[in-house]
Protein backbone atom coordinates (compact mmCIF):
# COMPACT_ATOMS: atom_id res chain seq x y z
CA UNK A 1 0.00 0.00 0.00
CA UNK A 2 2.80 2.42 0.91
CA UNK A 3 5.22 1.21 -1.77
CA UNK A 4 8.05 0.68 0.76
CA UNK A 5 10.46 -2.07 1.52
CA UNK A 6 10.48 -3.48 5.04
CA UNK A 7 13.64 -1.54 5.89
CA UNK A 8 12.16 1.72 4.51
CA UNK A 9 9.05 1.18 6.56
CA UNK A 10 10.98 0.58 9.78
CA UNK A 11 13.10 3.69 9.24
CA UNK A 12 10.12 6.07 8.91
CA UNK A 13 7.47 7.26 11.32
CA UNK A 14 3.78 7.24 10.47
CA UNK A 15 3.74 11.01 10.45
CA UNK A 16 6.17 11.13 7.54
CA UNK A 17 3.61 9.57 5.21
CA UNK A 18 1.01 12.32 5.64
CA UNK A 19 0.80 14.53 2.57
CA UNK A 20 -0.48 17.41 4.71
CA UNK A 21 0.89 17.67 8.30
CA UNK A 22 -2.35 19.33 9.39
CA UNK A 23 -4.19 16.06 8.73
CA UNK A 24 -1.86 14.33 11.18
CA UNK A 25 -2.49 16.96 13.85
CA UNK A 26 -6.27 16.75 13.38
CA UNK A 27 -6.16 12.94 13.57
CA UNK A 28 -4.21 13.00 16.84
CA UNK A 29 -6.49 15.67 18.30
CA UNK A 30 -9.58 13.55 17.57
CA UNK A 31 -7.91 10.51 19.02
CA UNK A 32 -6.94 12.45 22.17
CA UNK A 33 -10.44 13.79 22.64
CA UNK A 34 -12.45 10.67 21.84
CA UNK A 35 -9.97 7.85 22.19
CA UNK A 36 -11.30 6.38 18.95
CA UNK A 37 -11.35 7.52 15.34
CA UNK A 38 -13.32 5.72 12.63
CA UNK A 39 -13.00 6.09 8.82
CA UNK A 40 -10.68 9.08 8.84
CA UNK A 41 -9.78 9.97 5.26
CA UNK A 42 -6.32 11.27 4.55
CA UNK A 43 -3.81 11.42 1.69
CA UNK A 44 -0.48 9.56 2.09
CA UNK A 45 2.64 9.96 0.02
CA UNK A 46 4.12 6.57 -0.71
CA UNK A 47 7.81 5.81 -0.70
CA UNK A 48 7.79 5.90 -4.50
CA UNK A 49 6.20 9.38 -4.47
CA UNK A 50 2.70 8.38 -5.52
CA UNK A 51 -0.28 9.81 -3.65
CA UNK A 52 -2.87 7.43 -2.21
CA UNK A 53 -6.09 8.07 -0.32
CA UNK A 54 -6.43 5.92 2.78
CA UNK A 55 -9.14 5.28 5.35
CA UNK A 56 -7.93 5.04 8.95
CA UNK A 57 -9.70 3.53 11.94
CA UNK A 58 -7.76 3.66 15.22
CA UNK A 59 -8.09 3.49 19.00
CA UNK A 60 -5.74 4.86 21.71
CA UNK A 61 -4.19 2.85 24.53
CA UNK A 62 -3.55 4.93 27.65
CA UNK A 63 -1.52 4.51 30.84
CA UNK A 64 -2.84 4.92 34.36
CA UNK A 65 -2.53 8.68 34.08
CA UNK A 66 -4.52 8.83 30.87
CA UNK A 67 -1.67 9.48 28.55
CA UNK A 68 -1.70 7.83 25.09
CA UNK A 69 1.03 5.24 25.04
CA UNK A 70 0.15 3.33 21.89
CA UNK A 71 -2.20 3.53 18.93
CA UNK A 72 -3.82 0.47 17.40
CA UNK A 73 -5.41 0.91 14.00
CA UNK A 74 -6.24 -0.31 10.53
CA UNK A 75 -5.38 1.64 7.41
CA UNK A 76 -7.02 0.76 4.08
CA UNK A 77 -6.11 2.06 0.63
CA UNK A 78 -9.32 3.35 -0.93
CA UNK A 79 -7.74 5.06 -3.95
CA UNK A 80 -9.11 2.62 -6.53
CA UNK A 81 -12.44 2.45 -4.73
CA UNK A 82 -12.78 6.23 -4.96
CA UNK A 83 -11.79 6.18 -8.63
CA UNK A 84 -14.45 3.56 -9.29
CA UNK A 85 -17.07 5.54 -7.40
CA UNK A 86 -16.12 8.68 -9.29
CA UNK A 87 -16.36 6.83 -12.61
CA UNK A 88 -19.76 5.50 -11.59
CA UNK A 89 -20.96 8.99 -10.67
CA UNK A 90 -19.79 10.36 -13.99
CA UNK A 91 -21.39 7.45 -15.85
CA UNK A 92 -24.64 7.89 -13.94
CA UNK A 93 -24.60 11.60 -14.68
CA UNK A 94 -23.91 10.89 -18.38
CA UNK A 95 -26.71 8.39 -18.78
CA UNK A 96 -29.09 10.51 -16.74
CA UNK A 97 -28.35 13.38 -19.09
CA UNK A 98 -29.02 11.12 -22.09
CA UNK A 99 -32.23 9.88 -20.48
CA UNK A 100 -33.47 13.40 -19.76
CA UNK A 101 -32.46 15.09 -22.98
CA UNK A 102 -33.19 12.47 -25.64
CA UNK A 103 -35.90 13.52 -28.10
CA UNK A 104 -37.73 10.22 -27.59
CA UNK A 105 -40.09 9.72 -24.63
CA UNK A 106 -38.61 7.12 -22.26
CA UNK A 107 -40.13 5.51 -19.17
CA UNK A 108 -38.75 3.09 -16.59
CA UNK A 109 -41.34 0.55 -15.44
CA UNK A 110 -41.23 -1.64 -12.36
CA UNK A 111 -42.06 -5.33 -12.61
CA UNK A 112 -45.76 -4.68 -11.93
CA UNK A 113 -45.95 -1.95 -14.58
CA UNK A 114 -45.66 1.01 -12.21
CA UNK A 115 -43.91 3.99 -13.79
CA UNK A 116 -40.86 4.77 -11.67
CA UNK A 117 -39.14 7.34 -13.90
CA UNK A 118 -39.93 9.42 -16.98
CA UNK A 119 -37.96 11.92 -19.02
CA UNK A 120 -38.89 15.40 -20.25
CA UNK A 121 -40.05 14.19 -23.67
CA UNK A 122 -42.44 11.70 -22.06
CA UNK A 123 -43.95 14.61 -20.14
CA UNK A 124 -44.28 16.66 -23.32
CA UNK A 125 -45.81 13.92 -25.46
CA UNK A 126 -48.21 12.67 -22.80
CA UNK A 127 -49.27 16.10 -21.57
CA UNK A 128 -48.79 14.94 -17.96
CA UNK A 129 -46.23 16.17 -15.44
CA UNK A 130 -43.61 13.91 -13.91
CA UNK A 131 -45.60 13.83 -10.68
CA UNK A 132 -48.75 12.79 -12.59
CA UNK A 133 -46.94 9.87 -14.24
CA UNK A 134 -44.49 8.48 -11.72
CA UNK A 135 -46.01 6.05 -9.26
CA UNK A 136 -48.95 5.24 -11.58
CA UNK A 137 -49.53 2.08 -13.63
CA UNK A 138 -48.62 2.58 -17.27
CA UNK A 139 -51.90 0.95 -18.31
CA UNK A 140 -53.81 3.78 -16.60
CA UNK A 141 -52.88 6.01 -19.56
CA UNK A 142 -53.53 3.48 -22.36
CA UNK A 143 -56.88 3.50 -24.15
CA UNK A 144 -59.00 0.71 -22.67
CA UNK A 145 -59.53 -1.04 -26.02
CA UNK A 146 -55.75 -1.34 -26.50
CA UNK A 147 -54.74 -2.50 -23.04
CA UNK A 148 -55.02 -6.23 -23.74
CA UNK A 149 -52.83 -5.93 -26.83
CA UNK A 150 -50.16 -4.17 -24.75
CA UNK A 151 -50.54 -6.44 -21.72
CA UNK A 152 -51.90 -9.77 -23.00
CA UNK A 153 -52.25 -11.36 -19.55
CA UNK A 154 -53.58 -8.25 -17.86
CA UNK A 155 -50.33 -7.60 -15.99
CA UNK A 156 -47.17 -6.15 -17.43
CA UNK A 157 -43.91 -8.06 -16.87
CA UNK A 158 -40.65 -8.70 -18.75
CA UNK A 159 -42.01 -12.14 -19.71
CA UNK A 160 -45.22 -11.09 -21.46
CA UNK A 161 -44.43 -7.64 -22.82
CA UNK A 162 -44.15 -7.37 -26.59
CA UNK A 163 -40.95 -5.83 -27.92
CA UNK A 164 -42.73 -3.57 -30.45
CA UNK A 165 -46.35 -2.60 -30.81
CA UNK A 166 -48.76 0.20 -31.61
CA UNK A 167 -51.31 1.46 -29.13
CA UNK A 168 -53.24 4.59 -28.20
CA UNK A 169 -53.00 6.75 -25.10
CA UNK A 170 -55.17 9.50 -23.67
CA UNK A 171 -53.01 12.57 -23.13
CA UNK A 172 -53.36 15.20 -20.42
CA UNK A 173 -55.75 17.22 -22.59
CA UNK A 174 -58.04 14.23 -23.19
CA UNK A 175 -56.86 13.71 -26.78
CA UNK A 176 -56.16 10.25 -28.21
CA UNK A 177 -52.59 9.85 -29.48
CA UNK A 178 -51.14 6.96 -31.47
CA UNK A 179 -47.85 5.61 -30.10
CA UNK A 180 -45.37 3.13 -31.56
CA UNK A 181 -43.61 1.67 -28.53
CA UNK A 182 -40.56 -0.50 -27.93
CA UNK A 183 -39.81 -2.37 -24.71
CA UNK A 184 -36.93 -4.27 -23.16
CA UNK A 185 -35.70 -5.53 -19.82
CA UNK A 186 -32.90 -3.63 -18.10
CA UNK A 187 -30.08 -6.20 -17.67
CA UNK A 188 -29.68 -7.52 -14.14
CA UNK A 189 -33.06 -6.19 -12.99
CA UNK A 190 -36.75 -6.87 -13.32
CA UNK A 191 -37.32 -3.34 -14.59
CA UNK A 192 -38.48 -2.49 -18.10
CA UNK A 193 -37.36 0.40 -20.22
CA UNK A 194 -40.07 1.66 -22.56
CA UNK A 195 -39.71 4.20 -25.34
CA UNK A 196 -42.14 5.43 -27.93
CA UNK A 197 -42.72 7.59 -30.97
CA UNK A 198 -45.81 9.72 -31.42
CA UNK A 199 -47.23 8.60 -34.79
CA UNK A 200 -50.54 10.45 -34.46
CA UNK A 201 -49.87 12.74 -37.42
CA UNK A 202 -48.68 9.83 -39.57
CA UNK A 203 -51.90 7.96 -38.78
CA UNK A 204 -53.97 10.99 -39.71
CA UNK A 205 -52.03 11.36 -42.94
CA UNK A 206 -52.52 7.66 -43.73
CA UNK A 207 -56.25 7.97 -43.08
CA UNK A 208 -56.50 11.04 -45.31
CA UNK A 209 -54.45 9.33 -48.01
CA UNK A 210 -56.76 6.31 -47.90
CA UNK A 211 -59.77 8.60 -48.20
CA UNK A 212 -58.19 10.31 -51.22
CA UNK A 213 -57.36 6.94 -52.79
CA UNK A 214 -60.93 5.76 -52.21
CA UNK A 215 -62.23 8.94 -53.83
CA UNK A 216 -59.86 8.46 -56.76
CA UNK A 217 -60.88 4.83 -57.11
CA UNK A 218 -64.56 5.79 -57.11
CA UNK A 219 -63.89 8.47 -59.72
CA UNK A 220 -61.87 6.10 -61.94
CA UNK A 221 -64.54 3.45 -61.64
CA UNK A 222 -67.17 5.96 -62.69
CA UNK A 223 -65.01 7.09 -65.63
CA UNK A 224 -64.57 3.51 -66.84
CA UNK A 225 -68.30 2.96 -66.46
CA UNK A 226 -69.11 6.04 -68.54
CA UNK A 227 -66.51 5.22 -71.21
CA UNK A 228 -67.90 1.70 -71.45
CA UNK A 229 -71.45 3.06 -71.80
CA UNK A 230 -70.39 5.58 -74.44
CA UNK A 231 -68.58 2.90 -76.44
CA UNK A 232 -71.66 0.69 -76.24
CA UNK A 233 -73.72 3.59 -77.57
CA UNK A 234 -71.24 3.90 -80.46
CA UNK A 235 -71.53 0.14 -81.08
CA UNK A 236 -75.31 0.41 -81.09
CA UNK A 237 -75.17 3.32 -83.54
CA UNK A 238 -73.00 1.23 -85.84
CA UNK A 239 -75.58 -1.59 -85.68
CA UNK A 240 -78.36 0.85 -86.50
CA UNK A 241 -76.32 2.24 -89.38
CA UNK A 242 -75.79 -1.29 -90.74
CA UNK A 243 -79.54 -1.89 -91.01
CA UNK A 244 -80.77 -1.26 -94.48
CA UNK A 245 -77.28 -1.54 -96.03
CA UNK A 246 -77.10 -4.29 -98.62
CA UNK A 247 -73.50 -3.93 -99.75
CA UNK A 248 -71.60 -6.83 -98.17
CA UNK A 249 -68.27 -5.01 -98.17
CA UNK A 250 -69.74 -2.07 -96.27
CA UNK A 251 -71.44 -4.38 -93.77
CA UNK A 252 -68.13 -6.19 -93.20
CA UNK A 253 -66.31 -2.92 -92.64
CA UNK A 254 -68.92 -1.76 -90.15
CA UNK A 255 -68.73 -5.12 -88.36
CA UNK A 256 -64.95 -4.79 -88.01
CA UNK A 257 -65.29 -1.28 -86.62
CA UNK A 258 -67.96 -2.48 -84.21
CA UNK A 259 -65.73 -5.33 -82.99
CA UNK A 260 -62.92 -2.85 -82.35
CA UNK A 261 -65.25 -0.62 -80.37
CA UNK A 262 -66.58 -3.60 -78.42
CA UNK A 263 -63.02 -4.71 -77.72
CA UNK A 264 -62.24 -1.40 -76.00
CA UNK A 265 -65.62 -1.34 -74.27
CA UNK A 266 -64.96 -4.75 -72.69
CA UNK A 267 -61.67 -3.46 -71.27
CA UNK A 268 -63.48 -0.62 -69.50
CA UNK A 269 -66.30 -2.94 -68.42
CA UNK A 270 -63.80 -5.33 -66.84
CA UNK A 271 -62.00 -2.45 -65.10
CA UNK A 272 -65.31 -1.12 -63.75
CA UNK A 273 -66.17 -4.53 -62.29
CA UNK A 274 -62.66 -5.28 -61.01
CA UNK A 275 -61.10 -4.45 -57.65
CA UNK A 276 -57.87 -3.50 -59.44
CA UNK A 277 -58.36 -0.37 -61.52
CA UNK A 278 -54.78 -0.32 -62.84
CA UNK A 279 -54.45 -3.85 -64.24
CA UNK A 280 -56.39 -6.13 -66.56
CA UNK A 281 -56.53 -9.89 -66.14
CA UNK A 282 -56.00 -10.71 -69.81
CA UNK A 283 -57.11 -14.32 -69.46
CA UNK A 284 -60.54 -13.24 -68.22
CA UNK A 285 -60.71 -10.62 -70.94
CA UNK A 286 -59.85 -13.08 -73.73
CA UNK A 287 -62.31 -15.71 -72.52
CA UNK A 288 -65.10 -13.12 -72.66
CA UNK A 289 -64.14 -11.28 -75.84
CA UNK A 290 -63.37 -14.10 -78.30
CA UNK A 291 -66.90 -15.62 -78.18
CA UNK A 292 -68.34 -12.15 -78.88
CA UNK A 293 -66.17 -11.81 -82.00
CA UNK A 294 -67.27 -15.24 -83.27
CA UNK A 295 -70.90 -14.36 -82.58
CA UNK A 296 -70.56 -11.12 -84.53
CA UNK A 297 -69.65 -13.18 -87.59
CA UNK A 298 -72.56 -15.54 -87.11
CA UNK A 299 -70.44 -18.49 -85.91
CA UNK A 300 -72.83 -20.77 -84.03
CA UNK A 301 -72.84 -24.23 -82.47
CA UNK A 302 -69.11 -24.54 -82.01
CA UNK A 303 -68.29 -24.77 -85.72
CA UNK A 304 -65.10 -22.87 -84.96
CA UNK A 305 -63.60 -24.12 -81.71
CA UNK A 306 -61.31 -22.03 -79.53
CA UNK A 307 -58.53 -23.25 -77.23
CA UNK A 308 -57.39 -20.52 -74.84
CA UNK A 309 -54.34 -21.29 -72.71
CA UNK A 310 -53.23 -18.49 -70.43
CA UNK A 311 -52.11 -17.93 -66.89
CA UNK A 312 -53.78 -15.21 -64.85
CA UNK A 313 -51.48 -12.53 -66.24
CA UNK A 314 -52.32 -8.94 -65.37
CA UNK A 315 -51.36 -6.20 -67.81
CA UNK A 316 -51.38 -2.43 -67.52
CA UNK A 317 -54.33 -0.65 -69.13
CA UNK A 318 -52.15 0.78 -71.90
CA UNK A 319 -50.75 -2.63 -72.84
CA UNK A 320 -54.08 -4.42 -72.44
CA UNK A 321 -55.97 -2.02 -74.76
CA UNK A 322 -53.39 -2.37 -77.54
CA UNK A 323 -53.17 -6.16 -77.11
CA UNK A 324 -56.96 -6.46 -77.07
CA UNK A 325 -57.25 -4.65 -80.40
CA UNK A 326 -54.46 -6.81 -81.85
CA UNK A 327 -56.25 -9.96 -80.68
CA UNK A 328 -59.54 -8.72 -82.14
CA UNK A 329 -57.92 -8.12 -85.55
CA UNK A 330 -56.20 -11.52 -85.63
CA UNK A 331 -59.26 -13.52 -84.52
CA UNK A 332 -61.45 -11.60 -86.98
CA UNK A 333 -58.92 -12.35 -89.73
CA UNK A 334 -59.03 -16.07 -88.85
CA UNK A 335 -62.82 -16.19 -88.98
CA UNK A 336 -62.98 -14.34 -92.32
CA UNK A 337 -60.16 -16.04 -94.23
CA UNK A 338 -58.92 -19.24 -92.57
CA UNK A 339 -62.04 -21.38 -92.72
CA UNK A 340 -63.80 -21.28 -96.09
CA UNK A 341 -65.96 -24.22 -95.00
CA UNK A 342 -66.88 -22.51 -91.73
CA UNK A 343 -65.16 -25.06 -89.45
CA UNK A 344 -61.80 -25.09 -87.69
CA UNK A 345 -59.93 -24.29 -84.50
CA UNK A 346 -58.21 -21.20 -83.13
CA UNK A 347 -55.56 -21.54 -80.41
CA UNK A 348 -54.67 -18.54 -78.27
CA UNK A 349 -51.79 -18.45 -75.79
CA UNK A 350 -50.15 -15.74 -73.72
CA UNK A 351 -46.78 -16.97 -72.52
CA UNK A 352 -44.99 -15.10 -69.71
CA UNK A 353 -41.24 -14.60 -69.57
CA UNK A 354 -38.82 -12.75 -67.33
CA UNK A 355 -38.53 -9.79 -69.70
CA UNK A 356 -41.02 -10.46 -72.50
CA UNK A 357 -44.52 -11.86 -72.96
CA UNK A 358 -45.58 -13.63 -76.14
CA UNK A 359 -49.11 -13.60 -77.56
CA UNK A 360 -49.60 -16.49 -79.97
CA UNK A 361 -52.74 -16.93 -82.11
CA UNK A 362 -52.83 -19.84 -84.53
CA UNK A 363 -55.44 -21.55 -86.70
CA UNK A 364 -55.60 -24.81 -88.61
CA UNK A 365 -57.12 -23.18 -91.66
CA UNK A 366 -55.98 -22.80 -95.25
CA UNK A 367 -53.08 -20.49 -94.46
CA UNK A 368 -52.30 -17.10 -95.97
CA UNK A 369 -49.93 -15.93 -98.67
CA UNK A 370 -46.69 -14.24 -97.62
CA UNK A 371 -47.32 -10.91 -95.85
CA UNK A 372 -45.07 -7.85 -96.11
CA UNK A 373 -45.13 -6.54 -92.53
CA UNK A 374 -43.15 -3.45 -93.49
CA UNK A 375 -45.87 -2.39 -95.90
CA UNK A 376 -49.13 -4.23 -95.02
CA UNK A 377 -51.99 -3.82 -97.48
CA UNK A 378 -55.06 -4.23 -95.27
CA UNK A 379 -56.27 -1.92 -92.51
CA UNK A 380 -56.36 -4.83 -90.05
CA UNK A 381 -52.67 -5.68 -90.62
CA UNK A 382 -51.77 -2.00 -90.49
CA UNK A 383 -53.46 -1.79 -87.07
CA UNK A 384 -51.69 -4.93 -85.84
CA UNK A 385 -48.37 -3.52 -86.99
CA UNK A 386 -48.93 -0.07 -85.46
CA UNK A 387 -50.28 -1.38 -82.14
CA UNK A 388 -47.40 -3.84 -81.81
CA UNK A 389 -44.89 -1.03 -82.21
CA UNK A 390 -46.86 1.00 -79.68
CA UNK A 391 -46.19 -1.61 -76.96
CA UNK A 392 -42.61 -2.19 -78.10
CA UNK A 393 -43.47 -5.54 -79.65
CA UNK A 394 -42.16 -7.64 -82.53
CA UNK A 395 -44.44 -9.55 -84.97
CA UNK A 396 -43.75 -12.93 -86.48
CA UNK A 397 -46.13 -14.65 -88.93
CA UNK A 398 -45.78 -18.31 -89.91
CA UNK A 399 -47.91 -19.74 -92.72
CA UNK A 400 -48.27 -23.33 -93.84
CA UNK A 401 -50.89 -25.71 -92.56
CA UNK A 402 -52.70 -22.81 -90.98
CA UNK A 403 -51.36 -19.46 -89.83
CA UNK A 404 -49.64 -18.40 -86.59
CA UNK A 405 -49.29 -14.82 -85.39
CA UNK A 406 -46.74 -14.22 -82.62
CA UNK A 407 -46.34 -10.84 -80.94
CA UNK A 408 -43.48 -10.58 -78.44
CA UNK A 409 -43.62 -7.50 -76.21
CA UNK A 410 -41.87 -6.28 -73.05
CA UNK A 411 -43.34 -7.07 -69.66
CA UNK A 412 -45.04 -4.05 -68.10
CA UNK A 413 -42.19 -3.31 -65.72
CA UNK A 414 -39.85 -2.93 -68.66
CA UNK A 415 -42.09 -0.58 -70.59
CA UNK A 416 -41.28 3.12 -70.57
Amino acid sequence: MLGCTEDELRSRTTGEFYLNPQDREQFLTLLEEKGFVKDYRVDFRRCDGKIVRVLMTASALRDSEGNITRIHGITRDITEKLKTEDALRKSESYYKSLFENTLIPVLILEEDGTISMVNKEAERISGYSRDDLEGKLCTDFILEEDRMSVVPEGKISPENILERLEFRIIDGCGNIRNIFGTYGRIPGTEKIVASGIDITEQKRAQKRLKELLDEKETLLREIHHRVKNNLQVVSSLISLQAHGITDEKTIENLREVQNRVNSMARIHKQLYESENLAKINFKNYTEGMVPEILYSYGVMGGDIKTDIKMENIELSIETAVSLALILTEIVSNCVKHAFPEGKGEIKIELLPGEEFYTLSVSDNGVGVPEINLENPETLGLQLINALSRQIGGRIEIKAGHGTTFKIEFPADLKLK
